[in-house]
């Protein structure tokens, strides 16, 4: 079976490698996403939420081009794409000609089938704890493709029931028991959401209009009970959003062999949120009220062109243009014991209007050796509206990217990349938050920026054959303008005190580098036929100015080792598969202005099963973190913002229980 997967040898060393249907035969995958999935030394990256469209690029291209989408991830769009509609997956590894690789190292493209005629599928899931919670979700989807027009439309509903308890105790550092108590929790989550698409040609070119829609509803609700010192808290939360996009791509060839592609992108979304807060019956500390209401609306609108030259000899060009628009407004307020409590950045309008210009060379001198080179330059402009302030500021930012890849001989791959970045506008920065019981209260920023980073890669990788390969990666990444939250103090009137308050401000430097293994391996020669072992790890070293203390420290909520490792067999012509997966036990800290946090998982342990008796039909069980080992958060608060050497005021240790999970599901293609 494993040698029935080895992809087809180029002429000579490369760095595109094809795979075509049959590499995957074995695992009778339903979906191109199941065969990226069992692509050898290729780790999926879904879009994120960066800058732009040019700022969320996933790894993944189909026919050579991305769908012009955001909210509608990556993942879910190949998903929708049947296996039997793919005529081959090419990986790029550097460069090739016609490809925008976004500055990625590697890159999978799903080369599609041009006529499969009426797909679909229905999928159906019931998931569920030891705690008793039931969570359903479906999926109805629909596509045709022929005639060289595709039509194509899902829906889905998902239910979730959560339910935990946390047990707390808050000690003095003399050991003395401030509280102790219990705290279970309830939560329900509720969404639906439809997607449309519809791809024809048009003019010479090919057109495609993509939109999504969706409706969220999030309840949370919590109820501490204390036996030191007595009395109860009781806390509920609510969320309502509702959002979507649409997006329209047009491409086509030129004269001269020139190509040009067309992207318009709009999404719009609307929050709304509500938190009562009570507290009664504690000893020594006086009962009281509190809330919040919170009202946000956003939107981004992208334009983008890019052309593409025929290659020049050893060389082609890239250059075009992008021009997005952001903004997000906002209305906070919070009451306590029923009287309205007013901060700076309650209210909140912010615009970002940007440009970026780029231009990109491809050097390509043998088919084992390719260089891209390139550069961005962005404008942008940003105009914060608040009842902090008022503030407009114009940024202008050189973006260089090289990109080199180097196949010195067939399934060994050198590739670096060292590429300058500017991250999403975090429009939090600019809003106001308030904690009521520890007296925390934070006000926003109207001077916040983006933060920037340089970012090298080094990655060597080494391929064996069917699914054995070796990737081994060291990334460095170099912060500046970090985002980090700090103390300001407001003076007072006389005779009143001088207030304090948190915000988020824009301060110094941070590194992380971070060195990554990853590993896959057939068992067949070792007397398990079908059998796969996966491996990976990541250590993380990482340093940070304390923006409160000055002090060094990690980056927050960073793990200093992770690992995990899982072994799965297929066996039956890919009717059956059992698998197991193990991650390893963590510990990550966090720096805040009056806390410092320490999070401990336990070890996390998975099964699982998958059957496919007929054609069309796939059903899987699973059942995960088996060990049930409790989350443990320890915080160390502090009274007065932290300083070098001060003690904290108190110690609280909070262990969640953990829950068994447990998953059924159902898939019909047809």
């Amino acid at each position: 079976m494993a040698q029935e997967q080895t992809p087809p040898a180029p002429d000579a060393a490369s760095n595109v490698t094809p795979y075509k249907p049959d590499f995957f035969t074995q695992f009778r995958p339903n979906t191109a996403l199941d065969m990226v999935m069992r692509l050898p030394g290729f780790a999926f990256q879904d879009n994120g939420g960066g800058r732009g469209f040019s700022g969320t690029a996933g790894n993944v291209l189909i026919d050579g081009e991305r769908p012009p989408s955001r909210s509608d991830s990556l993942s879910s769009v190949i998903a929708r794409i049947p296996a039997g509609g793919v005529e081959r997956i090419d990986v790029i590894r550097g460069s090739a000609d016609g490809i925008d690789m976004q500055g990625l190292p590697i890159i999978a493209n799903i080369i599609r089938k041009a006529d499969t005629g009426v797909t679909g599928s229905i999928n159906a899931a019931l998931n569920g704890n030891d705690a008793g919670d039931l969570s359903p979700n479906a999926t109805l989807q629909l596509r045709n493709q022929s005639g060289g027009q595709l039509m194509e439309g899902s829906v889905t509903a998902l239910h979730n029931e959560g339910s935990g308890e946390n047990v707390f105790t808050r000690r003095t550092l003399a050991g003395d028991v401030l509280r102790q108590g219990r705290s279970p929790s309830e939560s329900e989550f509720n969404r639906v959401a439809a997607t449309g698409v519809w791809e024809t040609t048009l003019m010479g070119g090919k057109l495609r209009v993509n939109g999504q829609g969706y409706a969220l509803k999030f309840k949370l609700g919590s109820a501490a009970r204390f036996t030191v010192p007595g009395g109860g808290q009781d806390n509920t939360y609510e969320e309502t959003e509702y959002g979507g996009e649409a997006g329209i791509r047009y491409s086509r060839n030129l004269d001269g062999n020139y190509s040009l592609e067309l992207v318009a992108f709009q999404a719009l979304g609307s929050e709304e949120t509500a938190g009562d807060f009570r507290s009664a019956g504690l000893i020594g500390q006086p009962d009281f009220t509190s809330g919040s209401v919170g009202d946000k609306t956003g939107g981004e609108s992208i334009l983008r062109a890019t052309l593409q030259s025929p290659a020049m000899g050893d060389w082609s060009y890239e250059g075009g243009g992008e021009v997005v628009f952001n903004f997000s407004e906002r209305d906070n307020a919070f009451s306590f014991n029923g009287v309205p409590f007013l901060l700076s950045g309650d209210r909140s309008r912010v615009e970002e209007l940007r440009t970026d210009g780029f231009v990109t060379a491809k050097w390509k001198p043998s088919p084992q050796l390719s260089v891209e080179a390139g550069s961005r330059f962005e404008w942008s402009r940003i105009t914060a509206d608040t009842n902090a302030g008022v503030s407009e500021k114009s940024l202008t930012y050189i973006k260089p990217r090289v990109n080199l890849s180097w196949t010195p001989e067939q399934g060994t791959q050198w590739g670096l990349r060292v590429e300058r970045k500017v991250d999403q506008l975090d429009f939090d920065s600019f809003a106001s938050s308030a904690a009521f019981e520890e007296e925390i209260f934070g006000i926003g920023n109207p001077e916040a920026e983006p933060e920037k980073l340089w970012e090298t890669e080094l990655r060597y990788e080494r391929q064996f054959g069917g699914q054995n390969s070796l990737v081994l990666s060291y990334t460095h990444k170099m912060y500046e303008d970090v985002l980090g939250r700090t103390i300001v103090t407001v003076p007072g009137t006389p005779p009143d005190p001088d207030l304090e308050f948190e915000i988020t401000r824009n301060g110094g430097e941070a590194t992380v580098g971070l060195l990554n293994l990853t590993g896959s391996f057939e068992l067949d020669s070792l007397g398990m036929p079908g059998g796969l072992l996966n491996i990976g790890s990541t250590l993380i070293d990482s340093e940070l100015t304390d923006p409160v203390t000055g002090e060094k420290h990690g980056v927050n909520e960073s793990y200093p080792w992770t690992w995990n490792v899982s072994l799965q067999q297929t066996l039956g012509n890919g009717d059956f598969r059992w698998s197991v997966f193990l991650q390893n036990a963590s510990t990550q800290r966090e720096w805040l202005p009056h806390y410092i946090n320490t999070y401990e998982d336990g070890f996390f342990l998975g099964v699982g099963l998958t059957l496919k008796p007929w054609e069309g039909w796939t059903f899987g069980a699973s059942a995960n973190n088996l060990l049930a080992e409790d989350s443990i958060s320890r915080f160390d608060y502090y009274a007065a913002a932290r300083t070098p050497g001060a003690l904290p005021t108190y110690r609280e240790i909070n262990a969640s229980d953990a829950r068994r999970n447990f998953s059924l599901s159902m898939r019909k293609n047809f």
